[in-house]
């Protein structure tokens, strides 16, 4: 587990922040939109990894099947390893 010590000697492990309905269904489309793209260009989790190692395999998988909220970061690095822009990622028009 990682995480931080705090004064007391202690790892404090980092929270995972619970969703509501709304918001799941919003990283579940998300995950899906970019699977979708990575399929279309004919990419695996590996491949893509290997066009970014900073973007885990595990963590693009993750993201893929909706289990956590990604930082804006991370879909910037989806988006250039993918070859899309951003607005592509998060369905904006």
């Amino acid at each position: 587990m990682s995480g931080v010590q705090n004064r007391n000697g202690r790892l404090d492990v980092p929270k995972v922040r619970s969703t509501g309905p709304k918001e799941d269904a919003f990283l579940r489309e998300l995950g899906a939109r970019i699977r979708k793209i990575r399929k279309a260009k004919g990419l695996s989790i590996p491949k893509v990894y290997v066009l970014n190692p900073k973007l885990s395999m595990s963590t693009l998988s993750k993201i893929e099947n909706g289990k956590i909220d990604p930082q804006i970061g991370t879909l910037r690095k989806i988006a250039t390893a993918l070859g899309v822009k951003l607005r592509e990622i998060v369905g904006e028009d």
